[in-house]
């Protein structure tokens, strides 16, 4: 067998033609990596390639496909992939990533598609025609795929996922201590919050809906509770408690049962939350460990999808499945890293390194008095109250700041002047203790706009806000909104403490704020003394009063303090209350 023939010596002859003398001599090298880069260090000669022969490409599709004018990418897109979603694409040795930018315009298919190449000239043209053609979820990495170092048994690359067990629903700082429950897992990623409710043993269920446990040491069995009524009321619970639009749903596991049927009405829908025995009854320990992690893992992977889809198709049972596959994620879109972080301090405050007492906040804070009425505001994300001094507007906002920060969210008080800064301040970081890096208390300047917004920040407040309407105020707030993901927003203000010349002008502020998508009250109920007309005669009547009349006028006194505060406490009850999705009626709702 001849080593070198004539046809060597005339491809090689072509070769120097076409690619020069450098490229010749590039293949004289032992470095194997410097060889196969020479093979692409001129993006001019693509078009010498056999595959971008077009009888080639045909030949193909009918390959795969079975019709030459079928491309190979679509087909595998409408047999395998349609019905897709979420899905994550390496491409190895892509060089100018050209299918695969086909296959990442599929957005509702794939969430992100990764080229890696040795060659970065190649790299770069398929990074170019991306960002022409506005290909926004493709990545480009030069790397030789030889030293590429994957994860071994790393599901989860780059994200952080946050499991607990035995969730306490009483240790959330909205529970107050009035709700109780028990999650046996609870689970943090960016897919949302998902509960999980796990049933040791066998389980079944008689006609009349009654579940049992059983095991080898108890074969009778004894009642237990309906784990899937379980986590669906956890669902539900948790829900009214977290203050963020973050997707919740479930799932049912029972890892020592095979045999559980979900037959019934009561059961109907429920196939997507149960993982069982009966899906890897068939693996054995040791070395299928790895297996039964990995189904469990596509398991909850599916769940997030399905439970989102299950929703949207009960909500628009006219879509097709194709239309509710690529609204899944635009409904119930996944969550950022800074959500995530923000919602793992509301689920599992680190209450050691508090600092301060949370149960003195709540306490003498925030369950003091007008609980009902925060519970309204936290409905809504935007918020703006006007009212007169004593009307209740300082106790809300610290109500307000209170509960965030006993979620350990982070805040901004904005103030009208240093008085009334140094007094809210130190109401607050002196008298409580709370830690000075959750809230920052500033004064309102116009130059406020030019200073740096941390993304950390979670929520802002604004009060005496009518002394800075006209000094840039929106225009901060939406400084605010683009750096911040949904920010809780709450302005105070007084419109007959203006200092803006004239009165309308406050009502167009009001007007504006309104049709810029926040909820507007009025809080119209005088409280504090000095400002309560009936309170301040009857205190003139006590102070100018003679002794010789002194009992006639305790009996006069003590009848309209009895009216006063029967009158005070029946209009406090009719305005303090809640209506669902922030449709509320009390305190005169704009």
């Amino acid at each position: 067998m001849k080593i070198i023939t004539l046809d060597d010596f005339i491809d090689t002859y072509f070769k120097i033609l076409q690619r020069g003398k450098g490229f010749f001599f590039s293949k004289f090298t032992l470095n194997k990596e410097k060889r196969t880069k020479s093979a692409f260090n001129s993006t001019a000669f693509i078009s010498s390639n056999f595959w971008s022969i077009p009888m080639v490409r045909k030949r193909w599709n009918s390959l795969i496909s079975g019709d030459k004018d079928v491309d190979y990418i679509e087909y595998l897109i409408q047999t395998f992939l349609k019905n897709k979603s979420n899905l994550r694409l390496l491409s190895l040795g892509s060089g100018t990533s050209n299918d695969e930018i086909k296959l990442a315009k599929h957005t509702s298919i794939f969430k992100e598609v990764i080229c890696i190449d040795i060659a970065d000239n190649l790299l770069q043209i398929g990074a170019k025609k991306a960002s022409e053609e506005k290909v926004g979820n493709i990545k480009f990495i030069t790397k030789n795929i030889d030293k590429f170092e994957f994860k071994e048994n790393e599901f989860v690359v780059g994200e952080n996922w946050y499991l607990k067990h035995d969730y306490n629903l009483s240790t959330h700082p909205h529970s107050k201590g009035k709700v109780e429950g028990q999650i046996d897992f609870i689970l943090l990623s960016k897919y949302g919050i998902l509960i999980i409710e796990v049933k040791g043993g066998g389980l079944r269920v008689d006609d009349q809906d009654n579940y049992f446990s059983f095991n080898k040491a108890n074969p009778g069995g004894y009642k237990t509770q309906n784990p899937f009524n379980q986590a669906k009321e956890y669902t539900h619970t948790l829900k009214e408690l977290i203050d963020e639009g973050v997707f919740i749903y479930r799932a049912i596991v029972l890892p020592h049962e095979a045999g559980f049927q979900l037959r019934g009405p009561q059961l109907e829908g429920y196939k997507n939350l149960l993982f069982s025995k009966k899906d890897f009854e068939n693996l054995k320990g040791g070395e299928d460990d790895k297996a039964i992690n990995k189904l469990f893992y596509d398991f909850i992977l599916n769940l997030a999808k399905t439970s989102r889809s299950k929703i949207l198709r009960e909500l628009n049972p006219s879509w097709s499945n194709e239309k509710i596959n690529k609204k899944i994620f635009e409904k119930y879109p996944e969550l950022s890293s800074k959500k995530i972080k923000s919602l793992k301090s509301q689920l599992f405050p680190a209450q050691s390194s508090y600092g301060y007492n949370p149960e003195r906040i709540n306490s003498e804070i925030i369950l003091k008095e007008n609980y009902e009425t925060l519970k309204g505001l936290k409905r809504n994300r935007k918020v703006i109250i006007q009212g007169a001094p004593g009307t209740g507007k300082t106790v809300i906002a610290k109500k307000f700041l209170a509960e965030n920060i006993l979620m350990q969210q982070k805040g901004i008080y904005y103030c009208a002047n240093k008085l009334i800064k140094s007094k809210i301040e130190h109401a607050i970081i002196r008298d409580y203790g709370i830690d000075n890096s959750l809230i920052k208390f500033k004064v309102y300047h116009e130059n406020a706009i030019n200073e740096n917004v941390s993304n950390e920040i979670d929520f802002v407040i604004f009060d005496e806000a009518q002394e800075y309407f006209n000094k840039g105020l929106f225009e901060l707030i939406e400084k605010f909104e683009q750096k911040m993901e949904h920010p809780k927003l709450l302005v105070l203000y007084d419109p007959k403490q203006t200092i803006i010349y004239n009165f309308s002008d406050i009502s167009f502020y009001t007007d504006f704020y309104i049709e810029n998508s926040f909820t507007h009250y009025l809080f119209d109920e005088t409280y504090r003394c000095g400002q309560n007309k009936n309170i301040i005669t009857i205190s003139n009547n006590i102070l100018h009063s003679k002794k010789t009349k002194e009992d006639k006028i305790k009996q006069e006194v003590v009848g309209k303090a009895s009216d006063v505060a029967v009158k005070l406490i029946d209009k406090k009850k009719n305005k303090q209350l809640r209506f669902p999705f922030g449709k509320k009626k009390s305190l005169q709702r704009r």
